[in-house]
């Protein structure tokens, strides 16, 4: 571990701290590139990193911070101390959504088209964040007798690379984020909306992070279960919904489609079950869904469909 990555005097350039402004510089020339192209003010476009890099910021702090309160409890201004280290993936992705949606409310841009090309900056960005983690020895994994297993200081044994796994994982993501954002696979074939760059993104980095959760030994714990195996498969299940939203299929052809299948198999023989009840809850269930769905564009966290058409 390299937790100090330069000494100059007095001042102390700690790994960390390096690594977190080379992130955020990496993914906000990103988004500042990919916001030009498609006409963005490039200045608001660089506010707009600057308020979520602090919100995502802030987010990943406070959530750290819950999640690990026995920690700060006896000195809340530890909260401060970031250089210490302690940062939360999902809240950050909380925080910066919530500050990125914020400010394109107010700029009136269409929501899921900057969604999507600010999603390859803060993928890319991960990347860069976790080799962070991995010089400061935070989020370590499990102990391991593999070859690539790490020492970690205060800790017996070699450990699972879990920063170095995550990081390999995103930037594949970016990779594959990328291929999907140049030729708008989407926006073409569906109709022209924009978010399949973004819906990517969670299904990418939640299925990511659920399964690299199996090895990190420095994790939260409630009840036997993994938080962060609960928040991983949320964010993984809302981008594929979005995905489905965005692919414009029935909701109930693809509901009796299943069902038909089930029915091949004596469903309601094996399991006692009444088809006829099961399929009336679920087409309640689907039309409020699909409602919802439909909907979409009055709800402001979604874009309208004519600035989707107008910008893609």
């Amino acid at each position: 571990m390299h937790p100090i990555l330069l000494n100059l005097g007095p001042i102390t350039f700690r790994s960390y701290g390096v690594l977190l402004t080379l992130a955020f510089i990496v993914g906000t020339f990103i988004v500042w590139r990919e916001g030009r192209r498609q006409g963005y003010n490039e200045e608001k476009i660089l506010d707009l990193s600057i308020i979520a890099l602090a919100t995502g910021f802030i987010g990943a702090r406070l959530y750290y911070a819950l999640l690990n309160w026995s920690n700060f409890a006896a000195d809340p201004l530890k909260i401060i101390f970031v250089w210490e280290g302690g940062l939360a993936f999902h809240g950050a992705l909380l925080g910066g959504i919530i500050g990125v949606w914020y400010y394109i409310r107010r700029a009136k841009w269409p929501f899921l088209q900057v969604a999507d090309f600010a999603a390859l900056g803060v993928s890319l960005g991960i990347v860069i964040g976790r080799v962070g983690c991995l010089l400061n020895g935070d989020d370590y994994g499990l102990t391991t007798n593999l070859p690539w297993g790490v020492y970690f200081p205060g800790f017996l044994g070699k450990r699972h690379p879990t920063q170095a796994y995550e990081a390999i994982w995103m930037f594949l993501a970016y990779l594959i984020l990328l291929q999907i954002y140049r030729q708008k696979f989407f926006v073409q074939k569906r109709g022209g909306r924009s978010g399949a760059t973004f819906f990517s993104f969670l299904v990418l980095s939640g299925v990511g992070r659920f399964l690299i959760e199996f090895y990190r030994a420095d994790t939260t714990i409630i009840n036997g279960i993994r938080v962060a195996h609960i928040m991983s498969l949320l964010v993984a299940t809302i981008g594929l919904v979005g995905l489905y939203w965005l692919s414009n299929r029935s909701w109930k052809q693809d509901l009796n489609l299943i069902l038909s299948f089930f029915e091949k198999f004596n469903w309601r023989e094996k399991f006692g079950l009444s088809i006829k009840v099961v399929t009336k809850g679920l087409n309640i269930i689907t039309e409020f869904v699909g409602y919802l769905a439909t909907h979409a564009a009055s709800i402001p966290l979604l874009i309208k469909r004519k600035s989707w058409r107008k910008h893609d």
